[in-house]
């Protein structure tokens, strides 16, 4: 775990083996995920309270299970819809604008997107199983 390391660019802290399945690198200064799309064995990341705005890079990690990105600045989960097994999403406190992308994760249970800034009324979470949602603190008027 790379916890409050200030560690600027991930790049410095990846020589790491591509057969790595958990990685947590909270609390840094990250902003770039580019080098985490060749560890393609990752099921677990952790990124919170760090500069991320894109997710792009994660679209690669097929098997990721849970994501843990809250306290950054990412506005788009388009490149997550990639991510067939992802389970939990832990987003809260970011400038994300819809949930429409999670709409075909089919295994997705949990998701916890508070304190964001949706701008489409209705979310299209009818469509997931979810055991645990928790959006309060959005603009949302119904989930459907």
């Amino acid at each position: 775990m790379l916890f409050s390391t200030k560690v600027t660019f991930i790049l410095r802290i990846l020589f790491i083996d591509r057969r790595l399945v958990i990685l947590h690198c909270s609390k840094n200064k990250i902003s770039d995920l580019s080098p985490l799309r060749k560890l393609k064995n990752l099921t677990e990341l952790g990124c919170s309270n760090n500069q991320i705005s894109n997710l792009k890079a994660l679209k690669y990690i097929k098997d990721l299970k849970i994501l843990y990105c809250s306290e950054n600045k990412i506005s788009d989960l388009g490149p997550l819809k990639e991510l067939k097994n992802l389970t939990g999403l832990y987003c809260d406190n970011n400038r994300i604008i819809s949930l429409s992308p999670l709409r075909e994760l089919k295994k997705l249970k949990t998701v916890n997107c508070y304190n964001n800034k949706y701008d489409n009324r209705i979310v299209y979470l009818k469509v997931l199983s979810l055991s645990h949602t928790n959006s309060k603190r959005n603009e949302l008027t119904e989930f459907y």
